[in-house]
């Protein structure tokens, strides 16, 4: 919000500290448009004293930010700010936010054993409804989330040679490197100008260091 002059604008009163300090504030020295200083004009907090102004009832503004508009069996999404994974995160005490379906966990059932996770019935990330919750160890969400069929039980079998996405030569090139250099006396560097690749490739594979099924 910008500086203004209105009285309204200005939870303690226009020229004093927002943070309820009762000290009076400074005019900005420069314009600063991101920050809404404005040259001449004056600041609505004192120098270090924004991070200590008094905010409102953290949980009155936690559920503002819920919308249990599709009834009470149905996910409550967290509709303000949320991480790269979709989970909400909310701000209680302007210091650290926290995810926002681990703070509702807290206000119905309290604090939450250290090394829990709160996991998703739902698996909806931003949902906050408590019944679609519940705490479990991080083997109990990894049990969970193969139950539920997003992740396979199956190991990988490990590919090698031409199966591998990396792959650069064939497996015939393989076994040609390896007769030119342990049959015919080929030198190292001579096999890496011919296959236009590192010496050190070269290397790993005449050496078998590099698995292949050459």
């Amino acid at each position: 919000m910008k500086i203004g002059t209105k009285t309204d604008e200005w939870p303690h009163g226009y020229g004093y500290c927002c943070c309820g300090c009762g000290q009076r504030t400074d005019p900005a020295r420069k314009t600063v448009t991101k920050l809404g200083h404005k040259k001449g004009e004056l600041l609505k907090f004192r120098q270090h004293h924004w991070g200590t102004r008094k905010l409102t009832d953290p949980v009155k503004r936690f559920w503002s930010k819920i919308d249990k508009s599709r009834g009470s069996k149905s996910c409550w999404p967290y509709t303000a700010g949320r991480n790269w994974y979709g989970y909400g995160m909310f701000n209680p005490t302007s210091k650290k936010h926290v995810p926002a379906h681990r703070y509702m966990w807290q206000l119905k059932n309290g604090p939450i054993p250290k090394g829990m996770l709160i996991c998703h019935k739902c698996d909806n990330p931003p949902c906050c409804n408590p019944d679609h919750l519940f705490i479990g160890t991080p083997a109990d969400n990894m049990r969970d989330k193969v139950r539920k069929g997003r992740q396979s039980t199956k190991v990988p079998k490990p590919r090698y040679g031409e199966d591998h996405h990396n792959c650069r030569f064939s497996n015939e090139q393989v076994r040609a490197m390896r007769d030119l250099y342990e049959k015919c006396g080929w030198k190292q560097l001579a096999l890496a100008r011919v296959f236009n690749t590192p010496v050190a490739t070269i290397h790993g594979i005449v050496r078998y260091k590099s698995r292949t099924r050459g």
